[in-house]
């Protein structure tokens, strides 16, 4: 089953337990692209950044992925779990724990 999903502009960024896939709307919903999430659980508010698009994890990791092809750029890690996603404020990006501390 579904369980999570954002809007990027004018696509659709969907996950479920196994595969997170960007997805054309206008094009009944055909995949731009897919990437296995190898145990990693998506959680709250995903955050694009330019050609970026920045998914928080259940575990405390944050994905770094390539917008137009799904390509992992990189990834940062936080010392707890997080549950409420990610915010932008200015130019600094935070991620939100399960016990709200910010990172």
């Amino acid at each position: 089953p579904l369980l999570g999903m954002s809007r990027l502009e004018n696509d659709l960024l969907a996950w479920d337990s196994m595969t997170l896939r960007l997805t054309d709307p206008a094009s009944d919903f055909a995949d731009r692209w897919s990437l296995e999430l190898q145990g990693l659980q998506p959680v709250g508010r995903v955050l694009a950044r330019g050609a970026e698009v920045w998914i928080a994890c259940r575990a405390g990791e944050i994905l770094i992925l390539d917008r137009k092809t799904g390509q992992e750029l990189g990834r940062r890690a936080v010392p707890q779990s997080l549950a409420w996603g990610l915010i932008a404020v200015g130019d600094e990006i935070w991620a939100v724990a399960s016990d709200s501390t910010l990172y």
